[in-house]
């Protein structure tokens, strides 16, 4: 009569690793650097306590690796004594952000006729594969509800169904529901991330999708 959830599942969309897309460390100016870390500081909510060194290397385009963080580290320790920036701690763990002399060397070098061109920001890099695999999934998600709803129709038509029966249809339906909106919202409302500042959306919708990669 009702389908069983190991039945209902939508067509499975390709596992997309966003850091797949990410390259090994290879040498970069000092500039792209700075300019590598005022990106990750102002797509943090908190922009003033500086970032991870594994942000800095995403930020970068490089696989935040141990051995991208081997490799990077000495030019970030050069910078540290260069008083371009400054370490710190948050909840135990190590941050690096610019102090007010690396902002305005990274000033400078934006005034040249050399443009400082960073890769792909992680949360656009985010923002677009999340909405590929909405895309891929919505159709058998809906497909999803239709079976249910079906089968909540031959409940009520069935003066025997027992509760349990109905409970599992709710149970069901209710976890489709949800799928069905993330996909909705991420394809349709969540509005392309710029640059600038920080995504600061609604995360429930995006982690639901998220989970079904």
């Amino acid at each position: 009569m009702t389908g069983s959830d190991a039945d209902d599942g939508p067509p499975q969309a390709p596992r997309r690793n966003t850091l797949a897309e990410l390259q090994r460390f290879e040498p970069v100016s000092d500039e792209l650097v700075l300019a590598a870390i005022d990106r990750a500081e102002r797509h943090r909510d908190r922009q003033s306590e500086g970032v991870m060194p594994s942000h800095i290397a995403e930020h970068l385009g490089f696989v935040p690796t141990a051995w991208t963080t081997r490799n990077l580290n000495p030019q970030l320790n050069a910078l540290i004594d260069a008083g371009l920036l400054a370490r710190s701690r948050r909840h135990g763990l190590p941050m690096i952000g610019l102090t007010d002399s690396g902002r305005k060397r990274l000033t400078r070098a934006r005034r040249t006729d050399d443009p400082l061109s960073l890769p792909e920001a992680p949360q656009h890099r985010e923002w677009r594969n999340t909405r590929s695999v909405a895309a891929n999934r919505i159709g058998g998600l809906r497909d999803q509800v239709r079976r249910t709803l079906k089968d909540a129709s031959t409940l009520l038509t069935t003066e025997t169904a027992r509760s349990d029966a109905w409970f599992a249809v709710a149970n069901r339906l209710h976890r489709q529901c949800v799928q069905l909106g993330s996909a909705t919202y991420c394809l349709r409302e969540w509005n392309e991330p710029g640059d600038a500042d920080a995504d600061l959306r609604n995360l429930g919708p995006t982690r639901a999708i998220s989970n079904m990669k």
